[in-house]
């Protein structure tokens, strides 16, 4: 029969004093005796439930003394006995009497009751261990259920309250039989109440293959649950997205892509991932009262986003003096990590890539002249400035910057001067090299404005000058706004035979493709390499698209990538996020779906990988070309493998001491 376990309120032991009417519930002697002992039976029985004692013991001694013929209720009588000592305070007596009864009557039906008097006899005696014992064996020998209630509720008050941590596996140990799983079963609560998860583990695994009772089972299950919750970490992230405003798409796209990683490692973790989500629709002060809300949780260990430098300036104050992680899933601002030293720059700053793509376009791809027509804001300026700067330091050549406000929808001015320079420029050349083989080269491309007599006509006119595919200047750096990549039009049209150089904007797959016949050749800096293939293989993609009944964006796989990063580095830590900290400032490369991350070098908090990405026009296919880091370029072959499987690579440096 199924029995139930808990504990209900004022079943305690109460300093061993139970009523009279609880007595003859637990112990219902027979009454239906026989002519004389019918009375004497009787008699101590009302001498008992009067609290006369040493009356009722005289009855029960002299039932006691007989024979069983004589008395048929004799083990009855002699548990009675052993009570009515029990109550004078005789427990030594009592026990010797109990002892004597286990062994003389093996089989009686009375053995659980005398358990039972034991467990009390010991309470009395302050000797809870082994009274939690002998209620586990009343418990295990009974078949009343009123007495079985109450000999699982004696014992596990005392395995749960009294009993010494110290005596646990003296007491579950004594024996493997029903006793003992119970008392192990109980020692497994009481090692989960007192923290202590691995022993409550282990015993729980050394239990399990033993049990065989249906209660015990059930009790097992039960407890099996609560373990395995208690022992799962629960980690708390804050997120501060726009999600309503101008950049809602964005920041519910990285949304989706955060919460499908919590998701993810939550499944295949020992741990639960909470996210608190706030939208902060890109406002300065909504970002701040989030902060200050984030900053009083002690429970949150880090904060993912926001998306806007200016807002992520504001929240890396706020959070600074509370050591919670920032990590900005997009901010590229320039020496942003400046204002928190907890703030990591998940994406490379503007400086880096910059500076990454120069050195590519100088080092790899040979160019040695270049012009720039960058936007006038603090994303164009910081681009341009770092990639100038790094192109200088190479011994390569600037030959013009070109500055814009709003959109890039009529450059021709700049194009224009671009045309002159790169016209005289040619002339130069072509003056300069005479008894060379570029002036056959050079000649065969001023041939549109080259009269017949083979003299170069130095009056052509502009529509004459267009005619001219200039190769003068050889790397044409553009970094772009999202959705500007239609700006490839113009330099098609002003006929420039050159390379174009720009930022993680030119990633536009779509209008790319529309406007391919105008980009024979582009390359530039980018955080992201998807691998189609990789996915496709790890299963992303198909329940990604069944969660949110869409395919994914870089957006979806950049909020993935950046709450796995946090993720992986806590799992390394085991969730200590004090020394999470210094883990990311001296880890190794680490890959994600589609990023890739390196901190360290002068800025131990920023970023140092930058893809390098080609675009083919032919094939319509954007692919790594390799990645710059702080020790320079590393070829596609370089690049470290995507996870094939629905959780990322680990590859956080473990050998980082422990401050």
């Amino acid at each position: 029969m199924q029995r139930g376990s808990a504990t209900k309120p004022g079943q305690e032991c109460n300093g061993g004093i139970i009523s009279m009417r609880r007595l003859l519930l637990i112990f219902p002697i027979v009454l239906s005796l026989g002519f004389a002992q019918q009375s004497g039976f009787e008699l101590g029985t009302k001498y008992y439930n009067q609290g006369e004692y040493w009356q009722a013991l005289v009855q029960f001694s002299a039932l006691s003394n007989q024979t069983v013929d004589q008395n048929p209720q004799l083990t009855a009588s002699l548990v009675m006995l052993m009570k009515c000592y029990a109550k004078l305070e005789s427990y030594q007596r009592s026990i010797f009497l109990a002892r004597d009864f286990q062994r003389n009557y093996p089989e009686s039906r009375y053995q659980a009751d005398v358990f039972f008097l034991l467990g009390e006899i010991y309470t009395f005696r302050n000797d809870y261990s082994e009274a939690a014992w002998n209620f586990a064996l009343a418990r295990a020998a009974s078949d009343r259920q009123k007495l079985s209630d109450e000999a699982e509720t004696r014992a596990q008050e005392l395995m749960l309250n009294r009993v010494p941590l110290s005596d646990m596996e003296v007491l579950y140990s004594r024996d493997l039989g029903i006793a003992g799983q119970f008392l192990g079963l109980l020692a497994i609560e009481r090692f989960q109440r007192a923290g202590k998860q691995e022993e409550s583990t282990d015993l729980m695994f050394n239990l399990r293959p033993h049990l065989k009772q249906p209660w015990l089972i059930q009790r097992a299950m039960r407890l099996d649950w609560t373990l395995r919750q208690e022992s799962r970490q629960s980690i708390l992230i804050g997120v501060i997205l726009p999600l309503s405003g101008s950049y809602a798409e964005i920041g519910n796209q990285i949304l989706a892509g955060i919460r499908y990683g919590a998701m993810v490692y939550s499944d295949s973790m020992k741990a639960d991932v909470e996210l608190d989500v706030r939208d902060n629709a890109a406002t300065l002060g909504t970002s701040i009262e989030i902060a200050r809300d984030f900053s009083e949780n002690p429970l949150m260990v880090a904060v993912v986003g926001p998306l806007i430098s200016d807002n992520v300036k504001a929240v890396a104050a706020v959070l600074n003096g509370t050591g919670k992680i920032l990590l900005t899933p997009t901010a590229t601002e320039n020496d942003i990590v400046d204002f928190s030293r907890f703030l990591y720059q998940y994406q490379p700053s503007r400086g880096i890539r910059g500076a990454a793509l120069a050195a590519y376009a100088v080092n790899t791809l040979g160019l040695k002249t270049f012009a720039v027509i960058a936007p006038t804001d603090a994303y164009g300026r910081e681009l341009t400035d770092s990639f100038t700067k790094k192109v200088d330091e190479l011994g390569a050549q600037i030959l013009y910057e070109g500055w814009y406000a709003g959109d890039p929808t009529d450059l021709s001015h700049h194009f224009k001067n671009l045309r002159s320079i790169g016209m005289r420029r040619l002339f130069e050349l072509v003056a300069s090299d005479s008894d060379s083989v570029r002036q056959i080269d050079y000649r065969t491309v001023l041939k549109p404005i080259t009269p017949d007599s083979g003299r170069i006509n130095r009056r052509f006119s502009s529509g004459d000058s267009l005619k001219v595919k200039l190769p003068t200047i050889e790397g044409l750096y553009m970094p772009i706004h999202h959705g500007q990549v239609y700006v490839a039009s113009q330099v098609a049209f002003y006929n420039l035979n050159t390379y174009v150089l720009g930022d993680e904007n030119w990633d536009d797959p779509d209008n790319l493709n529309k406007n391919r016949r105008y980009l024979p050749r582009l390359a530039f800096a980018s955080s992201n390499s998807i691998d189609s293939l990789k996915l496709e293989e790890s299963g992303i993609l198909v329940d990604y698209s069944m969660l949110y009944d869409r395919s994914p964006t870089q957006y979806d796989y950049l909020g993935y990538d950046a709450v796995n990063l946090l993720l992986d580095g806590l799992t390394q830590t085991r969730f200590n996020s004090a020394i999470l900290t210094e883990l990311l400032k001296k880890m190794g490369v680490w890959r994600g779906i589609t990023s890739q991350v390196k901190f360290g070098g002068d800025s131990p908090r920023q970023n140092q990988s930058v893809f390098i990405m080609e675009y083919d026009n032919q094939s319509r296919l954007l692919d790594p070309a390799g990645y710059y880091d702080q020790f320079g370029f590393h070829p596609k072959a370089m690049i470290l493998p995507q996870p094939s499987d629905s959780t990322t690579i680990q590859n956080l440096n473990k050998n980082i001491g422990h401050e």
